[in-house]
């Protein structure tokens, strides 16, 4: 499910500061002594795991950890962390919203180093099981013996190819291996904790940990600690993360209100987050409609709008979420080129 990882990066920062193990807004180095800081172009304030959580420390997309061969499971998010010695800031720290997953390995080393263990041996047995997670795991080594692995399919020149599965090097950011099943005990651990009845973490910390982190008129991302949020897409308070990569793709999205979860994973590269994401809105619609309830939230459709801008209309340079994105008009389709990837 690749960065859903991030959720239960974030959820267990979440965990470690209403522990009083973590103060969110105090320095990162008092928690990762191996951080050693970022070079900024202009004055910054000091990272930290609120900034983190909600991509607000202006850390790049990723590390410059590029090791030639395998590294020690137990050392490779220390290595990424002093990987950022030479690194330069994208922009200064509680500025603007920069998509980072460097800096959710920073907190995975930070989960690492409270909890005195492996970071990928205490989620994958402690963390993720407090979820009801039984069969997930932050490293494919610590599934279960009867676990199957599906196979992920890029889409080249007409035709889907079989991936080979693999771990990656940034454990805490993109590295979660999961299910449906395991993904809907996460949402009804999350769904059935309330004032009077406390999970992992308390109502009181979940529910701030919903709350978006340092919108601004100029920078209206609306990020939480760990989940993105929405207040727009289905009519009422969603909260959510998606991963992929061009073999998988996985969205979980939460509606508080509504008391409903919804999660969707598929293994290939057509379903990218957007169009899973709208699909969980539109599972929810369903279930409103069939409990009575449409009133509650837009009517569904799957009609497209008839606004749509003509191509020559959209064509030139944006930034969104960060980075570059450049559309032009090919043949009167437009194509949007977005960091390395290429979509219609």
């Amino acid at each position: 499910a690749y960065s859903i990882a991030k959720l239960f990066t974030g959820l267990e920062v979440v965990r470690l500061a209403e522990e009083g193990r973590i103060d969110l807004d105090e320095p990162l180095e008092n928690y990762v002594p191996e951080w050693p800081g970022m070079k900024y172009w202009e004055p910054s304030q000091p990272v930290t795991a609120r900034h983190l959580l909600a991509h607000r420390g202006g850390l790049p997309r990723n590390a410059n950890f590029h090791p030639a061969g395998p590294v020690p499971l137990d050392d490779v998010l220390r290595l990424t962390v002093e990987s950022m010695a030479d690194g330069w800031a994208a922009r200064p720290a509680g500025t603007r919203y920069q998509y980072s997953n460097v800096g959710y390995n920073v907190l995975g080393r930070a989960i690492e180093i409270a909890r005195e263990e492996s970071f990928a041996v205490y989620m994958s047995y402690d963390a993720l099981r407090d979820y009801g997670m039984d069969h997930s795991a932050l490293f494919t080594g610590f599934l279960p013996p009867e676990a199957r692995l599906a196979t992920g399919y890029t889409h080249r020149k007409g035709h889907y190819h079989p991936t080979e599965r693999h771990d990656l090097n940034q454990l805490a950011s993109g590295n979660l291996f999961t299910s449906a099943a395991d993904l809907a005990a996460f949402m009804t651990t999350i769904l059935e904790t309330t004032p009077g009845r406390d999970g992992p973490l308390s109502f009181a910390s979940l529910r701030a940990s919903y709350e978006p982190q340092f919108v601004t008129a100029d920078d209206p991302a609306r990020t939480g600690l760990a989940w993105a949020t929405s207040e727009d897409l289905a009519g009422e308070l969603m909260v959510w993360h998606q991963g992929g990569d061009a073999d998988a793709n996985a969205v979980v999205a939460l509606f508080p209100g509504s008391r409903t979860g919804v999660c969707l994973l598929s293994n290939c590269g057509s379903y990218e987050g957007v169009k899973l994401l709208q699909l969980a809105v539109d599972c929810l619609r369903a279930v409103r409609a069939h409990g009575g309830n449409e009133s509650r939230g837009r009517a569904g459709t799957t009609e497209p709008p008839s606004d749509v801008p003509a191509p020559e209309q959209l064509t030139g340079r944006f930034v969104a979420y960060g980075e570059l994105l450049a559309i032009k008009d090919v043949g009167g389709h437009p194509r949007a080129d977005f960091g390395p990837i290429s979509l219609r």
